[in-house]
């Protein structure tokens, strides 16, 4: 399990803690833990399909982006609610579109003060082969925002469209 850390310097750190766990096989199969003593900032309104979920990272999600080395990259989003949302990236804030379908599973379990987010997202949506790079996030709170991330450059900008920075998972 990794900690995901703050991607700016001036977080609520009483209110929330990010770990993450993962494994590849044929698929990528990712668990958020994620600790808060606040409310969830969802938005019931967000359906069941992926590809129609446009916003959904303006409330609390976990997000994982990922690909081989030169290719395309995708983002996975899920909600507290398991509303899920897809993207792939050709070019960062140029070219991109929404995958149909991934026929990945999402689920989400809250106990308390955590929230578990599980991904099971098969690999051969993506293209390319070999070592699979990418990066795991977090959006949470309403108002200021708080940040996470398992790597990347810190600073009061969340960016997270930084394939350069991904690391091998």
């Amino acid at each position: 399990m990794r900690k995901l850390r703050p991607y700016h310097h001036n977080y609520d750190k009483k209110s929330y803690q990010v770990e993450v766990d993962y494994s590849i096989t044929d698929r990528l199969d990712v668990t958020f833990f994620v600790y808060s003593d606040k409310d969830w900032v969802t938005h019931k309104d967000f359906g069941p399909n992926p590809s129609h979920n446009w916003g959904l990272w303006d409330y609390d999600v976990v997000e994982c982006f990922f690909h081989y080395r030169s290719h395309p990259y995708l983002e996975v989003q899920l909600s507290p609610l398991a509303q899920a949302f897809n993207l792939m990236i050709l070019r960062p804030r140029e070219v991109y579109y929404t995958p149909l379908s991934l026929g990945a599973s999402f689920s989400c379990e809250i106990e308390e003060n955590l929230w578990k987010a599980k991904m099971r997202i098969p690999l051969d949506n993506l293209v390319g082969e070999g070592e699979l790079y990418g990066n795991f996030y977090a959006c949470l709170g309403e108002g200021k925002r708080n940040y996470f991330a398992l790597s990347g450059k810190f600073n009061e900008t969340a960016d997270f469209h930084q394939p350069e920075l991904f690391v091998k998972l």
